[in-house]
């Protein structure tokens, strides 16, 4: 077909021209629009959470919680890849969320370590490369402990006190233990797995009574360590307050 373009109608033919180009960019974009909404979207990458923090103390018990996992599958919790003795099992829900409890490996040394949530094959689902996270997590030291070897002493009488858990460092420094705020025995070494034992006298006190014993350290970054324990002192019906050299 001919089209006669007359001179002097020339902005009738690129209205037209014009409106050709417009339908053909709207049928463009109506077609993209129809490819896009019909994409599906890619699944969520899973995620560990460790509770109370990524900083457990070796033998702690924590509760780790995932969540975008592939529903409906098993998960078992390894520590440091050692998948052949998994810390826990359990199993993802529907909606790909899990939480179990273990505990952290009591020979655990301090620093860094990891733990990996992998999914498994399951009833209604096959075992995915991506069904798994690994969260990075820090083994803190554990807190000092002190142990007595009686919960009951006279004034004056011996008690014999061992700690845990304290610095081995060589830039830590010796312990020293005080008994109702009187230091009883001072330069301790602590020995390779942070222990110590130690004999203290009990110091004369006014009154019978519950009174408190600290050991006390500083690490190698200057920080103070302190353990705890109890001691009740008992005093001999009539009897006079002992003198303690």
């Amino acid at each position: 077909m001919r089209i006669r373009i007359s001179p002097d109608r020339p902005l009738c033919i690129l209205a037209l021209a014009t409106t050709i180009m417009l339908a053909a960019c709207s049928d463009s974009a109506r077609e993209s629009n129809t490819e896009t909404s019909g994409a599906s979207e890619p699944q969520a990458k899973p995620g560990l959470v460790l509770f109370p923090s990524n900083e457990p103390s070796a033998g702690a018990t924590v509760l780790v919680e995932g969540e975008d996992f592939r529903g409906d599958c098993s998960v078992q919790i390894v520590f440091d890849d050692n998948d052949t003795e998994p810390l826990v099992t359990g199993s993802i829900d529907e909606e790909g969320i899990f939480s179990v409890q273990t505990v952290i490996p009591a020979e655990a040394p301090t620093g860094k370590h990891q733990l990996t949530a992998q999914g498994l094959t399951g009833s209604n689902c096959d075992q995915f490369s991506d069904n798994a996270d690994t969260l990075d997590i820090n083994i803190k030291s554990p807190l000092p402990l002190l142990l007595i070897d009686t919960i009951e002493a006279r004034p004056g009488g011996s008690v014999q006190i061992a700690g845990r858990g304290f610095c081995n460092d060589a830039a830590c420094s010796p312990v020293m233990v005080l008994v109702d705020g009187a230091i009883v025995a001072q330069d301790i070494e602590v020995d390779a797995d942070g222990s110590f034992n130690v004999t203290a006298q009990v110091p004369a006190v006014d009154n019978a009574g519950e009174i408190m014993v600290v050991a006390v350290q500083t690490d190698a970054a200057g920080e103070t360590l302190r353990g705890f324990g109890d001691l009740i002192v008992t005093v001999r019906p009539g009897g006079e307050r002992p003198v303690i050299l």
